[in-house]
């Protein structure tokens, strides 16, 4: 089990922790495993800033939007904030000049777009989704630790990563026939058309959190986002 998939694991059942008064052992026991697998996906990239893997191993060498996110999100007990600030740092870091976010960001610093091999032309450019991921990690954050100044350092570049993602006169995120793009999923390395509607839900979720927040710390209006 992945580190984002246990830390969606124990978000879940900590929710539902009303009904688990009984087995509060194993919850504890979860929990621990969490963090500790957590830890275990901490890998030192550029300048020193920890990144977190998605495997718990570091055997991948690099920190993907997506998966940062559910970790943080998941579990954010597991988190220092001021470590976990640096790593999303690390991860606006790599966002192209159109708004587009990385899929993944290496311990070397380089930032890689589209899923699947580095730099493969045969492979799709970028999934939609982490654009949507990086607001999110805004989000996430404030959770862990309310911070207004970090949150508007980075508020106009989550605002670039949302305005970067295609959406048909519908509103909802779409693969333009002419320009066939990867979605959300396992099937994230295969070039696909039409609406995108997981990614839909994820861009009016990330709109609505990030345009609350950009309110409350009197950012750059988001509102036309939400």
């Amino acid at each position: 089990m992945t580190a984002a998939a246990l830390s969606a694991l124990v978000c879940l059942l900590s929710l539902c922790r009303f009904s688990l008064a009984n087995h509060t052992g194993n919850l504890t026991w979860l929990e621990q495993q969490a963090k500790a697998l957590i830890r275990n996906c901490q890998l030192q990239g550029i300048n020193s800033t920890a990144i977190f893997t998605p495997d718990g191993t570091q055997a991948y060498g690099a920190q993907w939007t997506r998966d940062f996110y559910y970790m943080l999100n998941g579990f954010p007990d597991a988190f220092n904030a001021s470590i976990a600030q640096r790593a999303i740092r690390y991860t606006y870091n790599g966002q192209r000049h159109d708004g587009c976010m990385p899929d993944r960001v290496q311990a070397d610093g380089i930032a890689v777009y589209n899923p699947g091999p580095a730099g493969s032309p045969s492979w799709p450019n970028h999934a939609w989704d982490n654009s949507v991921f990086a607001p999110l990690l805004l989000v996430a954050s404030d959770q862990l630790h309310p911070d207004a100044s970090f949150f508007c350092s980075l508020e106009p570049s989550a605002r670039l990563a949302l305005d970067f993602v295609n959406r048909s006169e519908l509103g909802l995120v779409f693969n333009d026939i002419s320009y066939p793009n990867s979605t959300y999923g396992f099937t994230d390395t295969v070039a696909k058309t039409g609406h995108v509607l997981f990614t839909s839900l994820l861009y009016y979720d990330a709109s609505k959190s990030f345009a609350r927040l950009s309110k409350r710390y009197g950012c750059h209006s988001t509102c036309d986002n939400a």
